[in-house]
């Protein structure tokens, strides 16, 4: 949390990790932004080829889950 506003989310999948960056950031104890833009989805510097199926599928199921309305 930087100055009481998250605008990552980290999620270890075992064999490697993904960082979601979104904006604008959700500062806490403030209501939510009504929309959220997803700016930036990366794998620790793994390429898409070099993720393991499992990791690329509970990732891609985490934003579907991060993007509904």
């Amino acid at each position: 949390m930087d100055e009481g506003s998250i605008g990552t989310l980290d999620k270890d999948f075992g064999a490697v990790s993904a960082t979601l960056s979104f904006s604008p950031p959700i500062y806490a104890r403030e209501k939510p932004p009504a929309k959220v833009t997803i700016d930036d989805v990366s794998f620790g510097g793994a390429t898409l080829g070099e993720l393991p199926a499992i990791a690329f599928s509970e990732a891609m199921f985490d934003l579907s889950v991060f993007a509904a309305e």
